[in-house]
């Protein structure tokens, strides 16, 4: 169970009577009140168990996000990006393209 608390913005453009753009960034902080990373698990008949674990992460870490999302007629182009901020800095990002058919 985690909570937090974040502000995000968003923008978007009509650029023409069938393109428009959206723009998204924000940012947000959240608390961890368990830790569902150190989960112990086993099998029915089995006498050990094991313990699953995760990234390293911390009960408080940050998130930083922003995206673009362009659609024109069937199609979208779109990118992202997001950096946690805990124990270690980690980002990832992503583009693709979609198609509505």
């Amino acid at each position: 169970m985690e909570g937090g608390i974040g502000l995000y913005l968003t923008k978007e453009k009509d650029l023409t009577k069938t393109a428009k753009l959206k723009l998204t960034a924000g940012v947000a902080a959240y608390h961890e009140f368990a830790d569902p990373y150190k989960l112990r698990v086993g099998m029915e008949g089995m006498e050990d168990t094991f313990t699953l674990r995760d990234e390293r992460r911390s009960e408080n870490r940050g998130v930083i996000r922003a995206g673009f999302d362009y659609e024109e007629g069937d199609y979208s182009l779109y990118g992202s990006i997001i950096s946690y901020i805990d124990r270690e800095w980690r980002t990832a990002a992503k583009s693709g393209l979609k198609w509505k058919f």
